[in-house]
């Protein structure tokens, strides 16, 4: 794995220091993003599309299950021996139509793909975990701070999480509600997808006098997300694949590497607990 240079958090701690210094801009009272512009949801909902006719082909098609096992043959071996060393492979994947990049106006789009293996696990024992919601609070605090399932009807789910990050000086609280679908392929590959259908910029949470943002006082770290899963039992384990793609405002200056960061980091803390829990519980002699 690649170590990031020195310079890098430091180069992000003068960002901020910078950011916070500025006349107008206090520690707790970001300025706000104003919500997506109509061309940018236009473009992201077609984003999505692709994305979603995209993955539908891959899951029809015979062969290899997992974007890791596509590759060519060097980086098909790199990413396994990645694996195998119980880390998280995760990429970017930058949004384009026909090999042509996607303008997305005032609004940037988030891409990720990450993998972990999980080895001692097997696939009932993985969507067990996965479809526990109402003690994801616990498996993956303290990016999840609270988690309910709301209902459930066979293999959909509504359910609820307050997501909870903070990087140096700044705290981003949001409060989501997402649809989930699990689907079984059959008995050693299933998925499933989840959509956001609501979200809310938190205020001072935890706080006597917590609210929500208004949209205008929106700060834009988050407008949507949708995120396709792929679980594969092979190998003595389980493969987790997440594909997220998200939408926030466009990078401001000064702080990209903060709007950037946050979904990297995301998804790559939840596979990496996923993969602690799952150990924990199912294979505790294993090495981790």
């Amino acid at each position: 794995m690649h170590k990031r240079p020195i310079a890098e958090p430091l180069s992000a701690l003068l960002s901020v220091v910078l950011l916070f210094s500025t006349p107008g801009y206090a520690a707790g009272s970001e300025p706000a993003a104003r919500q997506p512009e109509a061309t940018a949801l236009t473009a992201f909902d077609r984003y999505v599309q692709l994305t979603s006719a995209r993955v539908e082909k891959e899951l029809r098609a015979e062969g290899p299950y997992l974007w890791v096992d596509l590759q060519p043959a060097a980086t098909r071996a790199r990413y396994a021996e990645t694996l195998k060393n119980g880390e998280v492979v995760i990429e970017s994947l930058p949004p384009r139509e026909n090999g042509k990049e996607i303008l997305f106006p005032d609004a940037y789009v988030h891409h990720w793909i990450g993998t972990v293996f999980i080895p001692g696990v097997t696939l009932d024992q993985y969507l067990a975990f996965a479809q526990d919601y109402n003690h994801h609070q616990q498996y993956f605090k303290p990016d999840v701070a609270r988690s309910q399932l709301l209902e459930r009807k066979g293999d959909d789910f509504k359910v609820f999480f307050r997501f909870h990050k903070r990087k140096f000086f700044v705290t981003v609280v949001h409060d989501t509600w997402h649809d989930a679908h699990y689907y079984r392929l059959h008995a050693r590959r299933a998925g499933s997808w989840t959509r956001t259908t609501k979200i809310e910029d938190v205020d001072n949470p935890g706080e006597s006098n917590e609210k929500y943002r208004t949209p205008e006082e929106d700060r834009g770290f988050l407008w949507r997300l949708y995120t396709w899963w792929r679980f594969e039992e092979r190998d003595g384990g389980v493969y987790v694949q997440s594909e997220s793609v998200s939408l926030t405002r466009d990078i401001p200056f000064g702080t990209g590497w903060l709007v950037k960061d946050f979904p990297r980091e995301q998804l790559a803390s939840t596979l990496g607990a996923t993969r602690r829990v799952l150990m924990e519980r199912h294979a505790p002699r294993l090495p981790r």
